[in-house]
């Protein structure tokens, strides 16, 4: 167990910081929170912030059963990230528990996780194992995922999703989650950790259950949703990295989509230039690329990223020109 220590006002410190971002979870919220009500009864000093994204069922009614603060965003675009940057500046806790509203935290993996970035001055932060429960539209289970980031020992993790204990002092540094993003979030902030020379550790413990409602789509919307603002995260990440100076940790930490991308707009400049100038040079430089795109996707066992990236690159194009304008408020519901 961890201990606690007191405030001046005799208070109990806020040692952790559970923040939750919701948006439409009525059929989910209650079982996050009693899940995480469940984990803290081994705690004194913590708290519990729900950031909610103007969700238009029962979630917040729900919610005000329990003991937790509420705020909701009012924002012209909604995102995880914003949702989580809210939560941010909302807790006072020594460590933050990042959890989406759809996830259910398994009991006796707080203190291990607490006890492990303790005792390492360069973790910024720590996951465990995570098992992801598919439902269809009927809600009716038609899959089950275990151990999705194949976590087997104690070590640095290589990613992370929507669930992570961080250290606070190190998220305030760094800068947390930048809202700019519609997605990518978590390997944008990943690749900061790392320019810092930190690191993110994993344990062989269950930390969550993502309950993961799945939608059948056709293939033609799956293919129209890679041109919506969702799929914009990537070229703005890329973007946003020559400012934050971590362009490197940043292009390594998304490889497995960079590299097939470049390639891609490196074969299509070469292809004009074919047009121009007539020389089958050009195109043999592009065959030669395509196939080193080929092997690569192969050599890191997503060889379906060969063929993404050849829509991808249309929309990292786009990416890379486009100006967000993100205005929101925040409202304390509870």
């Amino acid at each position: 167990m961890i201990n606690n220590s007191k405030r001046k006002d005799g208070e109990d410190k806020v040692i952790i910081s559970i923040v939750i971002i919701a948006k439409n979870e009525e059929l989910g919220i209650k079982r996050c929170l009693d899940s995480v009500i469940k984990e803290l009864s081994n705690f004194n000093g913590w708290e519990i912030i729900i950031v909610d994204s103007s969700s238009i069922d029962n979630t917040l009614e729900i919610a005000k059963n329990y003991p937790c603060k509420i705020y909701r965003i009012k924002a012209n675009s909604y995102s995880a990230s914003l949702g989580r940057y809210v939560g941010t500046l909302m807790s006072t806790g020594d460590y933050i528990l990042y959890l989406d509203a759809d996830m259910e935290l398994y009991p006796g993996w707080l203190n291990p996780a607490i006890r492990s970035i303790e005792d390492d001055d360069l973790a910024a932060g720590i996951i465990g194992i995570r098992n992801d429960i598919i439902y269809n539209e009927n809600l009716e289970i038609v899959d089950k995922q275990p151990n999705v980031y194949k976590i087997k020992q104690f070590g640095i993790a290589h990613h992370f999703g929507g669930a992570l204990l961080v250290k606070r002092n190190v998220i305030n540094r760094i800068g947390g989650y930048d809202i700019k993003l519609f997605s990518n979030e978590e390997p944008e902030l990943h690749s900061r950790i790392i320019k810092e020379g930190l690191h993110v550790l994993q344990i062989p413990i269950p930390m969550i259950i993502h309950h993961d409602k799945k939608r059948e789509v056709k293939f033609y919307k799956k293919v129209k949703d890679i041109f919506n603002k969702r799929f914009l995260g990537l070229p703005l990440g890329f973007k946003y990295s020559f400012s934050k100076k971590n362009v490197f940790q940043y292009f390594f930490r998304m490889k497995e989509f960079l590299i097939p991308i470049f390639t891609d707009l490196i074969s299509l400049t070469f292809l004009i230039v074919y047009f121009f100038l007539e020389s089958n040079a050009f195109i043999s430089l592009i065959v030669l690329l395509e196939c080193f795109s080929l092997i690569f996707t192969f050599i890191i066992k997503k060889p379906k990223r060969f063929l993404q990236s050849k829509l991808l690159s249309f929309s990292f194009i786009r990416g890379l020109f486009y100006k967000v304008e993100l205005n929101y408020e925040i409202e304390k519901i509870a």
